[in-house]
């Protein structure tokens, strides 16, 4: 079976940190989740990720989430079925493994989110002038550099 791994390094980082995570939680490789495998092991644990992915106060349209595993939105309104339906009957590995994917998910968004707040906040501090007479400065500076003045 030939494995889609470009496809698994596409994924936005959150959504790769999920897929690594189920793919542990259901002893898969990470890109049989995002390739054409049918194994019940292998849907289940994408029907897993797709539900999260979901569940995550939707942050994500159910054609994206179903496009990140190459898959359609009615493939994902069937995996949070399929996973609701399973949770009622007392799957307990999928309790586990559904409980450790949404932490997954959360702190990986969470740490996309910091870095960009992070990152902006280097930048403005950086380049973004505090006030009018530091822009004229640096602007001077600017054109002394180049010769202009």
């Amino acid at each position: 079976m030939i494995l889609d791994q470009r496809r698994f390094d596409e994924l936005p980082y959150a959504v790769a940190q999920l897929t690594l995570d189920v793919a542990r939680s259901f002893e898969v490789p990470p890109a049989a989740i995002t390739g054409p495998g049918r194994t019940n092991r292998v849907a289940l644990a994408r029907q897993v990720a797709m539900t999260v992915i979901r569940g995550d106060a939707q942050h994500y349209t159910l054609e994206e989430t179903g496009g990140f595993y190459n898959r359609d939105h009615g493939t994902v309104i069937h995996a949070q079925k399929v996973v609701a339906r399973k949770m009622r009957e007392g799957n307990a590995e999928l309790a586990a493994a559904l409980s450790s994917a949404y932490r997954t998910f959360a702190s990986a968004r969470e740490e996309v989110i910091s870095q960009r707040k992070e990152g902006a906040e280097f930048l403005r501090k950086r380049t973004a002038p505090q006030t009018v007479a530091e822009f004229h400065e640096r602007r001077m500076k600017a054109l002394a550099e180049r010769g202009m003045i």
